[in-house]
């Protein structure tokens, strides 16, 4: 018995051939689609990662047991790094003015920062004409007192002004420096800005 089979016209399988090229084709459109949706997910979350604000944990200078919890400030911290910076700031010789000061910068808010940048340019000539030097030295612990948004560090000493090797003046002072909370930096990466600075003579019955 002679088996039959049927003939195809060629239009016909044209046809099948192209329907089946028109499947794989969406198919594979629609895998690209999902990679590059994919693609884009996995690209945000790494400029999320990347761009988000880094915690910090603050690690005493003196070993204590318990938990190290980001953002939180020990009053130690806050103390250590206003001191750093106002010791810095009043301690220059006409040599280094330009640098403490540039350093001192970096650690304060704008606001404060615009008011400081003011007068620099003059203070710093009069540095250098006249071969200014200023040496702050602590007479007591420093205090710090938690407001809202952040401390006031207060520091009392000497401060004493020089002309070349000449000492002009000496007068017992007090700093209040007020610090904020910030978002870490680059720049700044402690969390903490200076956000002004008083000062006040002092007499040397209140020392």
């Amino acid at each position: 018995m002679i088996e039959e089979h049927p003939i195809r016209s060629k239009s016909s399988v044209y046809f099948e051939r192209y329907a089946k090229a028109e499947q794989q084709r969406t198919l594979l459109v629609g895998v690209v689609y999902v990679l590059g949706a994919v693609c884009v997910a996995f690209a945000m979350g790494l400029i999320s990662v990347a761009v988000r604000p880094k915690p910090i944990h603050y690690v005493s200078a003196v070993p204590v047991s318990g938990i190290s919890y980001p953002g939180q400030v020990p009053v130690s911290s806050v103390v250590s790094f206003t001191g750093a910076w106002i010791m810095d700031w009043m301690n220059y010789t006409p040599d280094t003015a330009q640098g403490v000061y540039q350093r001192a910068l970096l650690l304060v808010m704008p606001s404060f920062m615009a008011k400081l940048r003011a007068g620099l340019d003059e203070e710093l000539q009069k540095i250098s004409r006249d071969r200014l030097a200023s040496v702050f030295t602590l007479k007591a612990e420093p205090r710090c007192m938690e407001n809202e948004g952040g401390f006031a560090v207060i520091f009392e000493g000497d401060r004493r002004i020089y002309m070349g090797k000449e000492e002009m003046s000496r007068e017992a002072v007090r700093f209040t420096v007020n610090v904020r909370r910030t978002t870490p930096t680059t720049l700044n990466p402690y969390g903490l800005a200076v956000e002004d600075v008083r000062k006040e003579k002092v007499r040397h019955d209140q020392v």
